[in-house]
């Protein structure tokens, strides 16, 4: 199948905690890499925003395998489409939280994104999500 882009929204189960975060991605990072998946994991406010990318068939079986964890629920697919490039081909998976108080405050829901009504914390709104995403790999990368 073609390359294909996945965001999915969800929110954490009460009983998730950071390390349990941290572990999903670090378990994600190395069967990522192994089936050619590349994204970004962003938590903040409860919430979960993802992107995946990589071979639509792999990405859409993980999605479906990540639908039925029980750490978190309320899973809603944002956006599913054909791209012609990668644009989280730096991580096979990397997690940004947004909750981390060494953060400054305008990086814990970035200002232009505020204007967005559709979700408490996030956006369903596909292009508005992706940018969300987008400028937080950006943020991630300058920093190093």
């Amino acid at each position: 199948m073609a390359l294909c882009q996945l965001l999915y929204l969800s929110r954490a189960s009460e009983k998730m905690s950071m390390r349990d975060a941290m572990a999903i991605v670090d378990a994600a990072s190395t069967h990522n890499a192994q089936r050619g998946l590349t994204g970004l994991l962003c938590y903040g406010g409860g919430y979960f925003l993802q992107v995946l990318e990589g071979d639509g068939d792999v990405v859409s079986d993980t999605f479906c395998r990540i639908a039925r964890d029980e750490r978190h629920h309320g899973v809603r697919l944002i956006d599913f489409s054909l791209i012609q490039a990668r644009r989280f081909e730096d991580w096979s998976m990397r997690l940004i939280n947004l909750d981390d108080p060494n953060l400054p405050e305008e990086s814990h829901r970035p200002e232009k994104f505020r204007f967005d009504r559709t979700h408490p914390f996030f956006s369903t709104d596909p292009q508005v999500a992706f940018w969300m995403l987008y400028d937080q790999k950006m943020q991630a990368l300058a920093k190093g």
